[in-house]
C-alpha cells in the first residue's frame, strides 16, 4: 500500500504542475547558473540493448571555462585502458585544447566559447542553457530517477513524427537529471544521459581549467575540421536553447 500511495501522490503532484511552471522554475535555476559540475553518463540502446556507453566529468565557470572528459566505457576493457581512451576538452579563457590520451597528441586553438556551449546549449541532450518555452512540451506521466520523483518533459520534433526528446526534471529541485532521446521506429534507438553529482554555483579553481601537456605528447596543427569541436556523445536531436 506504501509503495501504491507514493506513486499516486507523485502521480497527483505532476498533475499539479503545468508545463510552464515547470519550465520556469528549472529556468529559475539555470539561467543564473555561474558554476556548474557533474558527471555525465551517457548510454547508448539499439531494440534495448546496450551498444555503447561513455562518463564524462564536466566543470564549467559561466561564459568563461569549461572543462570536459569523455571516458568511453567497455566491458571487455580494463579500468586503465579505458582511462588511457579518454579525450579532454578544456578552455582556460585563452586557449582551448583537445587532447586524445591513447594517440598522445594535442590540439591548441584560440579562445571561443565552442566548449562552454557543448555543455550549456545541448552538446550531452541537457539544455542548460534554459528551456525554450516555446516549444510545444508536453507533459508526460511522473517517473522516478535514481529514487527521486521527476516531472518528465516530452518534445517531438518537427519534421521527426518518429524521434521523442525526454527531459526528467526533480520535483523538488527542478534540477536536470536525465535526457533521453528515442526513435520509436525500428531498429528503435535511444540515447540517454543521466546527470550524477551535480553541483551549482560552487568556487571551481582557475587550475581546474589548465592544461599541461604530458611528457612526449605532440602538438598538432589544426585543420579546418580537426580539432574545432569535442568528440562527445551528442544527442541525436535537442531543443534548441532559450533566446536571451
Amino acid at each position: 500500500m506504501g509503495g501504491l500511495f507514493c506513486v499516486l501522490n507523485g502521480a497527483a503532484s505532476a498533475r499539479a504542475q503545468d508545463v510552464k511552471t515547470i519550465i520556469d522554475k528549472t529556468n529559475a535555476v539555470y539561467l543564473k547558473m555561474k558554476s556548474m559540475q557533474a558527471l555525465l553518463d551517457t548510454e547508448i540502446r539499439s531494440d534495448n540493448k546496450l551498444t555503447g556507453r561513455s562518463l564524462a566529468d564536466i566543470k564549467t565557470i559561466r561564459g568563461k571555462s569549461a572543462y570536459i572528459r569523455i571516458r568511453p566505457q567497455s566491458q571487455t576493457t580494463s579500468g586503465k585502458d579505458q582511462a588511457k581512451s579518454s579525450t579532454l576538452v578544456l578552455d582556460d579563457g585563452k586557449f582551448s585544447w583537445l587532447f586524445q590520451e591513447r594517440e598522445g597528441r594535442y590540439i591548441r586553438r584560440p579562445h571561443s566559447p565552442m566548449v562552454f556551449a557543448t555543455i550549456t546549449n545541448g552538446g550531452f541532450g541537457l539544455p542548460y542553457g534554459g528551456l525554450n518555452p516555446s516549444l510545444n512540451f508536453k507533459l508526460a506521466a511522473p517517473a522516478t530517477v535514481e529514487g527521486a520523483p521527476a516531472y518528465v518533459l516530452e518534445y517531438a520534433p518537427p519534421n521527426q513524427a518518429d524521434t521523442i526528446v525526454s527531459l526528467y526534471i526533480d520535483q523538488k529541485t527542478y534540477h536536470l537529471r536525465r535526457a533521453r532521446v528515442t526513435r520509436v521506429t525500428r531498429p528503435v534507438y535511444s540515447v540517454t544521459t543521466t546527470v550524477h553529482n551535480e553541483v551549482l554555483n560552487a568556487t571551481i579553481p582557475e587550475s581546474a581549467f589548465a592544461f599541461r601537456p604530458p611528457r612526449g605528447a605532440i602538438e598538432v596543427r589544426p585543420t579546418t575540421t580537426e580539432g574545432s569541436g569535442p568528440t562527445v556523445p551528442t544527442m541525436p536531436v535537442v531543443p534548441p536553447p532559450i533566446k536571451k
